[in-house]
């Protein structure tokens, strides 16, 4: 899942110069996009510009089922790839 995926799930916002989006915080009840946040190398980064902590902000991802435990990584719900399905199975095999 990209950053533009995530915010989408979060009801849209604008990308900025640097590869932030801008978009509300799910951890206040936020009227005006206040959230920058971001998606790159298997890191989730987030800035609440109207204070809310990081671990607030990643703490309600998780609740709306966007980003996993391990906040690092956004939760995609997703099956694994056939590819990586068959590495297992040929792995087990042998």
């Amino acid at each position: 899942m990209d950053t533009a995926a995530i915010v989408e799930r979060l009801g849209g916002g604008k990308p900025t110069n640097d590869g932030w989006y801008m978009t509300r915080c799910p951890a206040h009840d936020d009227r005006s996009p206040s959230l920058g946040i971001k998606y790159t190398n298997g890191k989730l980064s987030v800035k609440c510009h109207a204070g809310c902590s990081k671990d607030d902000v990643k703490a309600a991802l998780r609740s709306l089922g966007i980003a996993s435990k391990n906040e690092s990584a956004p939760h995609t719900n997703a099956f694994p790839s056939a590819s990586s399905f068959s590495q297992v199975q040929a792995s087990s095999v042998e």
